[in-house]
């Protein structure tokens, strides 16, 4: 079972078996957000390249693993398909961070960024 833990390092330095970055789906293709764009240009890595022709979209359920080639704290980057910024709830991150735990395999250590993807902004009528 993976260990989760707190930790206010940036994502690229954070000290873990397995870097959980995560990637919306956007109507072009997968975007990546800030904090996933930052780790994949550190890897000199291209999100369209990475994702491949239609295989990795961005959509909730999507899981793609990525080397760090030494250029992270954590071996490796798994990248979690979160869903269009429209449709995404808590529920949808808590549904990716599942995805994540099972794509990890053997890993015994996990730093997840997920909730960098932000939760869409709530209705003007809505007090959030």
């Amino acid at each position: 079972m993976a260990r989760l833990a707190l930790s206010s390092l940036p994502p690229d330095r954070a000290e873990a078996d397995l870097l959980v970055l995560p990637v919306v789906a956007g109507e072009a293709g997968p975007v990546a957000p800030p904090v996933t764009a930052a780790v994949l240009d550190l890897l000199g890595a291209d999100l369209a390249a990475v994702a491949g022709q239609g295989r990795f979209t961005g959509a909730l359920d999507d899981a793609l693993v990525v080397p760090g080639y030494g250029a992270l704290a954590a071996p490796a980057v798994l990248l979690v398909g979160v869903g269009a910024d429209a449709d995404r709830t808590a529920e949808t991150l808590r549904r990716a961070a599942a995805v994540a735990v099972a794509a990890a395999g053997k890993a015994a250590s996990l730093a997840v960024a997920l909730h960098r993807a932000g939760l869409p902004d709530p209705p003007e009528d809505h007090p959030g």
